[in-house]
């Protein structure tokens, strides 16, 4: 509904607003906004941002066109597509110090944006699951914020991803802890809404477990000690 509000009022618009058509000698035409024009030379931006520039001689003729009516209903559409559903597989190897070794899995979804200030940047929330065989299984709900960042701008690119949060425990006598991860990944742009990443993933998991503790009298009591669960796996993610 926000979104064809305001596609009406730029409509309404549309026929005020010019763009400049830049005709030269050998019959190339650009298409944007002039943004200097002298004896000598003519710069002009175009509609994606790319900027030319001409000698004057070589400019045949300037002209001004209306703005398509088809054209802001695609920048209005391309700005309401800046949230990114991201579907995240992981799974490794699990180590609790001291205690046991094991495998790991992970399922997660992630939401929020993914563009900040026109760089591919992902920013939001995560809930997902995870379960842990070390010794026993270890079954927790992560709840994240997370953020991940590429290193280089491109269709192919490393990208970075770091994750804090809180783990629930889905039953006892486990209890949940502090959990944090940390993604170096490898993105391949196919549009500009969808990406594949591939790559390698280190979990921090904090639990608390109710462990019963024998005493040498014969007496049992209940204890609560705090095992921290390190995974180190691949991942897999597809965003949408």
């Amino acid at each position: 509904m926000k979104k064809h509000f305001l596609l009406l009022f730029i409509m309404g618009l549309a026929v005020t607003m010019q763009a400049e058509t830049v005709v030269l000698s050998s019959g190339k035409t650009i298409t944007g906004e002039i943004l200097l024009q002298n004896d000598d030379v003519v710069l002009v931006r175009d509609r994606d941002g790319r900027r030319y520039q001409f000698m004057r001689s070589d400019v045949a003729e300037i002209k001004a066109e209306e703005v398509a009516v088809e054209q802001v209903e695609e920048e209005v559409t391309q700005s309401n597509h800046k949230i990114s559903l991201r579907l995240d597989l992981s799974g490794g190897a699990a180590f609790i110090p001291s205690i046991h070794n094991g495998g790991a899995f992970g399922v997660d979804i992630q939401i929020g944006s993914r563009q900040i200030k026109g760089k591919n940047i992902f920013l939001g929330g995560s809930i997902g699951y995870t379960g842990v065989s070390a010794g026993s299984w270890y079954n927790m709900i992560p709840i994240m914020a997370v953020v991940s960042i590429p290193l280089m701008e491109g269709k192919h690119a490393p990208e970075i991803g770091v994750g804090l949060g809180y783990g629930a425990a889905v039953k006892k006598p486990v209890l949940g802890g502090i959990c944090s991860r940390i993604d170096l990944s490898w993105r391949y742009q196919f549009s500009d809404k969808h990406a594949l990443l591939l790559g390698v993933r280190a979990n921090f998991q904090q639990a608390k477990v109710e462990e019963t503790e024998l005493m040498p009298d014969g007496q049992s009591y209940i204890k609560k000690n705090t095992h921290n669960i390190v995974t180190v796996g691949v991942r897999m993610a597809i965003a949408f």
